[in-house]
């Protein structure tokens, strides 16, 4: 048997057996799923609900001024001491903020994305959902 067809031998018997095995191979870790819709038809107030992967149903915070901001997790208003996870909740930081006439979302764990810029004007006739996955407006029930 000479190097070519030993060569060939191999790949026949063990290439089979690769292409069985690839397709179970993941590509990356799955993000807990979360879902929050964002609520801003009252005059400067946020509010949030919290409808998958949360231990909180709703927030609500008062932006009284052109410029705040507010940070929260699956457990509510995010301090720097929340570090547990639970076994129905998505593992997620979200910083909102505030800032003349748009709302920027900033995701430091738990998303595929990292920033998302809304108009509050938009805000005040629609809902926008957020989740791992990104964000987009609904409209209002």
């Amino acid at each position: 048997m000479n190097i070519r067809t030993s060569f060939l031998s191999v790949i026949l018997v063990w290439a089979p057996l690769i292409l069985l095995v690839l397709p179970q191979v993941k590509t990356g870790k799955e993000l807990p799923k979360f879902s929050i819709t964002v609520d801003s038809s009252i005059n400067e107030k946020i509010s949030l609900g919290c409808s998958k992967g949360c231990a909180w149903l709703t927030l609500t915070s008062a932006c009284t001024t052109n410029k705040c901001d507010t940070t929260i997790d699956q457990f509510g208003v995010h301090t720097d001491y929340t570090t547990e996870e639970g076994p129905d909740l998505a593992n997620f930081i979200i910083k909102i903020e505030r800032a003349e006439n748009e709302y920027l979302f900033s995701c430091t764990s738990g998303c595929a994305w990292k920033e998302l810029t809304v108009n509050a004007k938009d805000l005040s006739t629609k809902d926008f959902i957020i989740s791992e996955s990104g964000g987009n407006f609904v409209d209002q029930e």
